[in-house]
């Protein structure tokens, strides 16, 4: 879904959206997705992923 959002940020000229995607997506490279460590908090409860989160719903409320 990331990847998705980096690509419709761009294609949209979206560049601050752009720009925080690209930051979370770079913040999990080290990440395996296949074996996730059980010690560590969840990647969705991550500051980065939370503030995109919240500016999407921002995004979402503004007027057209």
């Amino acid at each position: 879904m990331l990847t998705a959002g980096l690509r419709l940020s761009e294609t949209h000229r979206l560049n601050a959206w752009y720009f925080r995607f690209e930051r979370v997506l770079e913040n999990l490279g080290g990440c395996d997705p296949h074996e996730p460590d059980r010690a560590t908090p969840s990647v969705q409860n991550a500051p980065a992923v939370e503030e995109v989160a919240v500016g999407l719903r921002e995004y979402a409320l503004l007027p057209n």
